[in-house]
């Protein structure tokens, strides 16, 4: 059943590339890794966010033990970027997000683009 569903999400985000508008002042960077965790929760409960193998972070945005976290936005391209995410999840390929320190909640920063190869 996994593999029907990866299949399935990966076909749908085939050479799909997910991107949001960054200021021209923003510190950016992009940082791929393998999806460890994904944690969706109730805009009253915090944001939500996936954490990716990567060990390096950009700027000021705040990593979770050593790991790249990225926030979701809260939006329709939040949950476009979360289907890319479970995708690569279900595959076990790596994602590439890029980050910016200057979109960020306290040093949490959201996911500015996603590339799923």
């Amino acid at each position: 059943m996994r593999k029907v569903i990866a299949r399935s999400l990966a076909a749908a985000a085939l050479a799909v590339v997910v991107t949001i508008a960054t200021p021209a002042s923003a510190t950016t960077g992009a940082i791929s890794g393998k999806v460890l965790r994904i944690m969706l929760q109730n805009t009253a409960g915090g944001s939500s966010f996936f954490v990716l193998s990567g060990t390096n972070t950009v700027g000021n945005c705040i990593s979770d033990n050593s790991h790249t976290l990225a926030l979701f936005p809260d939006n329709d391209r939040g949950k476009q970027m979360l289907s890319l995410v479970q995708a690569a999840w279900l595959s076990g390929k790596s994602l590439t997000v890029t980050l910016d320190d200057t979109v960020a909640t306290s040093n949490y920063c959201f996911a500015m683009s996603l590339d799923f190869p």
